[in-house]
């Protein structure tokens, strides 16, 4: 096994101390693997397993264990899994993270060991708008239906697919008008926070 980074710019006073995590962003890659590098661009960690780490999410915890993705993903749509895993560096299991709605894009972890994650509500014909709270046994104790809440429902976005080279691009346009992609727990404010890619703005 090879892995490579090549380093075209390098300025390590604007490097943080530590590791930097990525994932190859494709998945089903063969060859392609979740790694770590350092301010030199070194490989420092590969995580050569073949079913997680092949896409994202990928976090670093406050107790130095990782969230990745794992390629146990619903073959409908490329982002989303069946089942996460937290582990550490050297691979061990701690949590394999299941919902019974497939979890796409990203999760979190709160301070009570629950987790918050985006996901497609199973049976629902619209995807990648809603938020659910998991246990660290895989129970669900809530759910957030965003499309629902903001009033999106009849709502779709035109033309949005046709680079994606879907022939269904018209249906999609409704199905995948919210797109949530990212998520955060503001403690402070006891408030989730999401990005939405094409309506382009931010939902606490």
């Amino acid at each position: 096994m090879k892995t490579k980074v090549n380093v075209k710019t390098a300025d390590t006073t604007l490097m943080k101390e530590g590791l930097t995590f990525a994932t190859p962003g494709v998945i089903v890659n063969p060859g392609s693997f979740a790694f770590a590098f350092d301010k030199n661009g070194d490989i420092r960690w590969v995580l050569t397993d073949p079913i997680m780490g092949k896409m994202s999410p990928l976090h670093v915890l406050d107790n130095g264990t990782l969230i990745l993705g794992s390629e146990e993903h619903d073959p409908k749509y490329t982002v989303a899994y069946h089942s996460l895993y937290e582990i550490d560096l050297l691979g061990k299991i701690y949590h394999k993270i299941q919902a019974e709605d497939d979890i796409q894009h990203d999760i979190v972890k709160l301070s009570n060991g629950n987790y918050l994650a985006l996901v497609n509500i199973t049976g629902k014909e619209t995807i990648a708008d809603a938020v659910v709270e998991l246990t660290p046994n895989n129970e669900v104790i809530d759910r957030f239906d965003i499309d629902d809440i903001l009033g999106l429902k009849n709502e779709r976005i035109p033309r949005t697919f046709e680079h994606y080279l879907y022939k269904d691009n018209y249906k999609r346009e409704k199905m995948d008008a919210v797109h949530l992609n990212s998520l955060n727990y503001d403690a402070e404010y006891d408030s989730i926070i999401m990005t939405s890619r094409f309506y382009n703005f931010l939902i606490k």
